[in-house]
């Protein structure tokens, strides 16, 4: 009987049979050989049978130039500094080649540490990057990234010494001529859970907007409240600390802005 050799190989392998020594390429296609025995030897037959070549896998990546991409197919991390490149692995029994692109943007865009979360960002503590990270922002003007009630525009508490706004200084409205022209007082100060703050006659119906904050600047209180028989009544105050406030009465239609130092004990 015959002896038959059967042998698979992909489209891009090749097989030398022993009986022959000829090496068969499998760009060839397959094919089927019988060396013809003599003095009465068994036939020699090899079946060669090529798979074609599955189409290769690719991977597109892209990332930043200040980042990194590691290849799960060959665990090698590259480092965007290094530029675009392509990377190819080549198939083994008739695997399919595994090819990287991968794309590097250069890094072009400023943004800024926004520690606090008020929106505005420190403008020592910045990175450059392609897209914005969580935590930053374009902003870069905050005067204060570790506290949310300093930034650019917020509420200016006079005399306290710190600078809410971000404009260089701490403001002060204590000796305006406004306050000095109008009789206003708030008591008792020191106070335990009301106060009482007295207003001219005149305003009596004007609309006011209350904010009381401590000595770090954060809003521990903030109502609209309207002047009765020359006064308004803050009854709310009985979860406040034991400590010093500032509570700052203004009128946007009149322009009445007073500021004053309170202690709750």
């Amino acid at each position: 009987a015959p002896v038959v050799t059967d042998v698979t190989i992909c489209s891009d392998e090749s097989y030398t049979w022993a009986e022959n020594g000829i090496t068969y390429d499998g760009s060839g296609g397959s094919t089927s050989v019988t060396i013809e025995g003599v003095n009465c030897a068994a036939d020699q037959t090899l079946n060669l049978t090529v798979t074609p070549e599955p189409a290769p896998v690719v991977t597109d990546v892209t990332i930043c130039s200040d980042e990194s991409y590691t290849w799960t197919e060959n665990g090698i991390t590259y480092d965007g500094s290094g530029g675009s490149t392509s990377v190819t692995i080549e198939g083994v029994n008739c695997a399919a080649d595994q090819i990287l692109n991968l794309t590097v943007t250069p890094a072009t865009d400023v943004f800024y540490a926004d520690t606090d979360g008020d929106g505005f960002g420190d403008p020592d503590n910045s990175i450059l990057t392609c897209s914005q990270p969580a935590g930053y922002v374009t902003d870069n003007t905050d005067c204060d990234d570790t506290n949310d009630q300093i930034y650019p525009g917020a509420t200016e508490i006079p005399d306290n010494g710190i600078d809410e706004d971000c404009d260089g200084m701490d403001d002060n409205t204590l000796d305006t001529e406004e306050f000095n022209s109008r009789d206003i007082s708030i008591r008792p100060n020191p106070f335990t859970t009301t106060i009482t703050i007295s207003l001219p006659l005149s305003l009596n119906g004007s609309e006011f907007e209350i904010n009381i904050y401590d000595l770090n600047g954060r809003v521990v209180y903030k109502k609209r409240k309207s002047s009765i028989d020359g006064s308004i009544i803050i009854d709310e105050l009985d979860r406040l600390e034991q400590a010093p406030y500032f509570i700052k009465i203004s009128n946007r239609d009149n322009g009445i802005i007073v500021t004053k130092k309170l202690i709750k004990y």
